[in-house]
C-alpha cells in the first residue's frame, strides 16, 4: 500500500506495550448496520459481504462542538450557554471497497478482519 494519508484529528490506537495498532493492508468483509428503508420499512443493510482493503485504522477521531455548561440553570424560553468541548469517536478503520473504488470509513461492529 502506499502512504496513506490519515485525517488531521485521528488519534491512533495503541497496544499494551505502547505499540500503535496498524491493520493497513489486511483484507476486511463489510457487513454495514442498517434499518428500516423506506417504502417496504423492511430491514436492509446497506452493505452486505462486500470485501475491501483497510488503508489506516484503527484511530479514533476527534471533534469539537458546543456543549452545555455543566451545572447552569436554564430559564424557560432563554438558550443554554455553550462552550466548545472536545468529543472523541469509537475506533473507526478506512476501507477502499473492492468494485467500488471508494474509501469509506467503519466501526468495529461493520468489519470483520480477515
Amino acid at each position: 500500500m502506499s502512504n496513506p494519508v490519515l485525517p488531521f484529528n485521528a488519534v491512533p490506537i495503541f497496544h499494551f506495550d505502547g505499540t500503535p495498532q496498524d491493520d493497513s493492508g489486511r483484507r476486511v468483509v463489510v457487513n454495514s448496520l442498517g434499518g428500516s428503508s423506506w417504502p417496504s420499512d423492511r430491514w436492509q443493510r446497506a452493505l452486505e459481504n462486500v470485501g475491501g482493503v483497510v488503508v489506516w485504522g484503527p484511530c479514533k477521531l476527534w471533534y469539537v462542538a458546543q456543549a452545555k455548561v455543566e451545572g447552569h440553570k436554564i430559564k424557560f424560553g432563554y438558550k443554554p450557554p455553550l462552550k466548545p468541548k472536545k468529543f472523541a469517536t469509537a475506533p473507526y478503520w478506512s476501507v477502499l471497497l473492492d468494485g467500488y473504488n471508494f474509501e469509506m470509513q467503519f466501526v468495529e461492529k461493520e468489519l470483520t478482519l480477515l
